[in-house]
């Protein structure tokens, strides 16, 4: 099978007015960006692998739900709360109730 991939860059800019040597600088890093995010043989396989094994478990996690006449599933020790609105790692510190 094929992969897609899509991003978006924002270019720097000045007002309306792009930076064009800061622009190039940002293209310039891309194929490097690329190969050491994209291609296989530059990930470490072990963990490539346990990441889609964890997906897959997910997915089926969340197949289970609506038979079972669930709407969540919550994992023994799951911390929901967010650390802030533009940082998805757990909340950390004192008073943070876990599951």
């Amino acid at each position: 099978g094929n992969v897609t991939v899509q991003f978006s860059v924002n270019l720097p800019a000045r007002g309306r007015t792009i930076q064009g040597d800061r622009a190039a600088q940002v293209f310039e890093m891309l194929p490097k960006m690329i190969q050491q995010t994209l291609v296989f043989a530059s990930l470490n396989g072990a963990k490539l692998k346990h990441h889609v094994m964890s997906v897959e478990d997910q997915e089926w996690l969340r197949n289970q739900l609506e038979p079972s006449g669930l709407v969540a599933f919550v994992p023994d020790g799951a911390v929901l709360p967010r650390a802030s609105g533009a940082d998805d790692r757990p909340m950390a510190g004192n008073g943070v109730v876990q599951f």
